[in-house]
């Protein structure tokens, strides 16, 4: 039963070539690209489970409104960081993140970036003792 199945399947492909063409092509951009999707997905819900303090690392973003907009933001000024430190005392730690300008990124000779995009993000990550 299969092998007629498959016979036909094959019979149909040769005799109606352009639009067996248009379906293999359409099926396999469309595998593609679920396939891209799913792996950005599972990407984004990935990104910095590593940490042992996950629960503990926060980004500091501000809100701002202008003319009745209300916007949010994660660039902020090079003060913020210290001053919650001293602020806060829950602040165990931060680091500042910039996006860094275009070129190569190499260590001891071996290429860990070829390329590295300019951007203006810059921001903090706190790490708090709660």
């Amino acid at each position: 039963m299969f092998r007629i199945h498959l016979v036909n399947a094959l019979r149909f492909l040769v005799r109606n070539k352009l639009f067996s063409l248009v379906n293999i092509l359409g099926l396999a951009l469309g595998l593609a690209a679920g396939i891209y999707i799913l792996m950005f997905i599972l990407n984004e819900f990935s990104f910095d489970r590593f940490n042992r303090n996950l629960e503990d690392i926060y980004r500091v973003s501000w809100r701002f409104d202008q003319s009745g907009v209300s916007e949010e933001s994660s660039i902020t000024t090079a003060a913020v960081g210290p001053s919650m430190m001293e602020e806060f005392p829950e602040v165990k730690g931060m680091t500042r993140f910039v996006a860094a300008a275009p070129g190569n990124l190499d260590h001891d000779g071996k290429f860990l970036v070829r390329r590295i995009r300019s951007g203006r993000s810059c921001g903090w990550i706190m790490r708090t003792a709660l």
